[in-house]
């Protein structure tokens, strides 16, 4: 039986797998990103690091919205960040 937060784990995962291939400058499977982030209908409320993965999708998602015939570029911008860019 899968715990009750399990399912926004999972969700959250997805989407991050989804977008992915971006961190090699390849296509991302925006369909998977945008239906696993609007299946999880808002921040998922568990812990740091799941919450960070949702935001991250979120971002991403929202990028890609925005600009739907453009692929945002995931790039170091120094001491463990990363910037978006299009």
């Amino acid at each position: 039986m899968e715990e009750p937060g399990g399912r926004l784990v999972a969700l959250v995962l997805r989407g991050l797998r989804a977008v992915c291939p971006l961190v090699n400058g390849e296509k991302a499977d925006w369909a998977t990103a945008v239906r696993e982030l609007d299946a999880l209908g808002g921040p998922p409320g568990q812990d740091c690091p799941v919450q960070s993965g949702f935001e991250l999708l979120k971002q991403l998602v929202e990028v890609h919205r925005r600009s739907p015939d453009q692929d945002p570029r995931i790039t170091d911008a120094g001491i463990g960040a990363a910037c978006l860019s299009s």
